[in-house]
């Protein structure tokens, strides 16, 4: 069986960029991964930024453009549920105690579910 050309991957690491750049995406990485393996891509910046921009518009990464919940919005879409789940047995205050959220965020999450409820 032939070998084949392995070539080591620069890691992309997220503290290295400056402050208020995007973060890398795979487009990112795929560049690199390339530069590593053709080296006289990194001396030709022109072409791997129109490689770049190309990929991005085929493959839909263009910074900006898509919306991903960050992990604190998917933390709170955790702690709903939770919550739900909770108030079906438990009262809101000691939901509200045992999650850390305030009474009043328990008690309109119970009100939520009981419109819900009714509607159906």
């Amino acid at each position: 069986m032939p070998k084949t050309a392995t070539a080591t991957v620069p890691d992309i690491d997220d503290d290295a960029q400056p402050a208020g750049a995007p973060k890398p995406d795979l487009v990112d990485s795929v560049t690199a991964y390339l530069c590593a393996l053709v080296p006289e891509l990194s001396l030709r910046p022109e072409v791997l930024e129109q490689l770049q921009e190309r990929l991005r518009e085929e493959f839909g990464g263009v910074h900006g453009r898509q919306y991903v919940r960050s992990k604190a919005a998917l933390d709170q879409v955790k702690l709903l549920a939770q919550a739900r789940a909770m108030l079906k047995t438990k009262s809101p205050t000691t939901v509200a105690r045992e999650l850390g959220i305030s009474r009043s965020k328990a008690y309109s999450i119970r009100a939520a579910m009981r419109s819900c409820d009714a509607a159906e």
